[in-house]
């Protein structure tokens, strides 16, 4: 039922279909909620409602179809927190992006089996959690974009070596970029742009072997190692940063002061998350 402009509510009778493998539902006018009675379909493996009128919470229900491997409810407006059952699940690939989901990114995150996890263009607060590399198995596309990311990139970001497409961009992201991020061996795209990163973009980054496109423009970056940009085989942006006249379009000293006046020290950050965390036991 893909792109027929159909314009009413999901029937409660979509759950008579017990024998159904696959639903497509994607680019039409549905509208309310996601019934209940979809849980009845057992046999489903596949459910996409993306870019509809679907509304309120994240639909629970879905996470009760037995068999269900893919979900995809892009560009709705579904609103709220996202369950942390929600990553338990043995899905492959979760498309939650351009709805208005809230609160932070589950913890649950680290223990999803899935290969593509897209979060993007949400209002999620929060930091990444500490413990994503945990989902380095299987994860292979990491995009995060568009929400409002706090706190530091964690090191344990750079140990997700199966990951081709790395990007965490629009954001507020805060800190200088993990060195661990040389680990990342298989990424194709790495985006950090539009964040308040600090410090130095370094060799280590810009060397990726498979890496083709890497931005890190909008951010308060003061320096960049020498085989960043220039004589680099593959799309680069550093604009508005404060690297100086060497470089094009840098921001100036008035736009970067209050951000670079007030360094975070990533490093403490971590202490004092793991100090907080001792305590707690």
């Amino acid at each position: 039922m893909n792109g027929v402009d159909v314009e009413r509510h999901l029937p409660r009778e979509i759950g008579l279909m017990i024998d159904l493998v696959v639903l497509h539902l994607n680019s039409n006018r549905f509208c309310g909620i996601i019934p209940e009675e979809v849980k009845n379909m057992t046999q489903l493996n596949e459910f996409d409602a993306s870019n509809n009128r679907f509304v309120g919470p994240f639909p629970d229900v879905v996470m009760r179809v037995p068999k269900l491997s893919g979900l995809d409810i892009r560009f709705n407006d579904f609103e709220g927190p996202i369950p942390p059952e929600l990553f338990l699940k043995p899905y492959d690939a979760i498309f939650l992006n351009n709805n208005r989901f809230t609160s932070g990114i589950p913890d649950t995150i680290s223990k999803s089996k899935a290969s593509v996890i897209v979060l993007a263009n949400n209002e999620l607060g929060g930091g990444i959690p500490q413990t994503i590399d945990e989902a380095a198995a299987t994860l292979d596309q990491f995009i995060f974009i568009n929400n409002s990311i706090t706190g530091c990139l964690p090191v344990e970001a750079g140990l997700i070596s199966t990951t081709t497409v790395f990007d965490v961009s629009g954001n507020a992201l805060t800190g200088s970029i993990p060195r661990t991020l040389s680990g990342l061996f298989k990424v194709e795209q790495l985006d950090l742009s539009h964040n308040k990163f600090i410090g130095e973009v370094s060799k280590d980054v810009c060397e990726l072997s498979a890496l083709a496109n890497m931005y890190v423009s909008y951010n308060f970056f003061t320096k960049e190692d020498t085989k960043c940009g220039v004589g680099m085989d593959k799309a680069f942006e550093d604009e508005a940063n404060y690297m100086g006249q060497t470089r094009s379009a840098q921001k100036s000293e008035d736009e970067c002061a209050p951000v670079l006046s007030n360094p975070v020290d990533c490093a403490m950050e971590k202490l004092e998350i793991a100090t907080c965390t001792h305590g707690e036991q």
